[in-house]
């Protein structure tokens, strides 16, 4: 249906609109994934998920797409990465393999401040099986 309205959008309209509509089937494919502990192909979503926000909808900045390039580059570490939050500078969400967290974090403290001249701040947290309803005591 969005390509009928193409037209009568304008393209940078058009863009977000798709954004939006590939990021719905990115979001139901991930979660099947999740489901069979398929981390690979999720990992490969949230690669997915951040450049459509940095090209497609517009809402990264040098940082992060720094950071999300760093660990591309580590494909045997770091299995995915995306940035999360508002956009334009806070944080990237990383699913790193846990005997190579070490190691990732290091380069990316080293080539980070060798390339902003800052040092970035680095919070380790766990997979958990997600909201639950906790009875109350």
């Amino acid at each position: 249906m969005l390509y009928e309205f193409q037209d009568k959008l304008g393209e940078d309209v058009f863009i977000k609109c798709l954004y939006i509509i590939e990021e719905i089937s990115r979001t139901q494919r991930a979660a099947t994934h999740l489901k069979k502990s398929e981390l690979i192909d999720f990992g490969k979503l949230m690669y997915e998920t951040h450049w459509g926000l940095s090209q497609a909808y517009e809402v990264s900045c040098d940082e992060s797409d720094f950071l999300v390039s760093l660990a591309e580059e580590e494909k045997e570490a770091v299995l995915g990465a995306r940035m999360m939050g508002g956009g334009f500078g806070g944080c990237t969400l990383n699913l790193i393999r846990t005997d190579q967290i070490n190691a990732f974090r290091e380069k990316v403290l080293h080539q980070y401040v060798a390339t902003f001249e800052k040092e970035p701040d680095f919070y380790l947290v766990n997979l958990t099986q997600g909201v639950s309803i906790m009875p109350a005591t």
